[in-house]
């Protein structure tokens, strides 16, 4: 009943709520202010790992993207359902001619 009037989008790991006329393909990543504070994979949006992958694509470059996409956002040990994650916001992006390119940043970077 409360959230009657917000945007949603069900994605592979769950679904996310979105302030009314929120929902984007992509959305700046919102880094973590310490290690606490630090999302799972699975709880970003694929618009915010979208953003990173945009924002680096040297990334697609890579042997293995998933990894180093993980690296990026401070993820160590790349589970399978993380690596399939990342993947996916990887594919959103190389099948994606509407991401504009910009210059390549690391998250959290000001």
């Amino acid at each position: 009943m409360h959230l009657s009037d917000v945007g949603r989008t069900q994605e592979s790991s769950d679904e996310f709520i979105w302030k009314a006329g929120a929902v984007t393909d992509v959305l700046p990543y919102r880094a973590p202010g310490s290690d606490e504070a630090r999302r799972a994979i699975p709880d970003i949006p694929l618009a915010e790992l979208a953003a990173v992958v945009r924002d680096n694509p040297a990334l697609l470059d890579e042997p293995d993207p998933a990894r180093e996409l993980a690296r990026m956002l401070g993820v160590e040990r790349l589970a399978a359902v993380s690596r399939a994650r990342l993947d996916e916001a990887i594919a959103r992006c190389r099948g994606s001619d509407a991401l504009p390119s910009v210059t390549p940043t690391m998250p959290g970077a000001a």
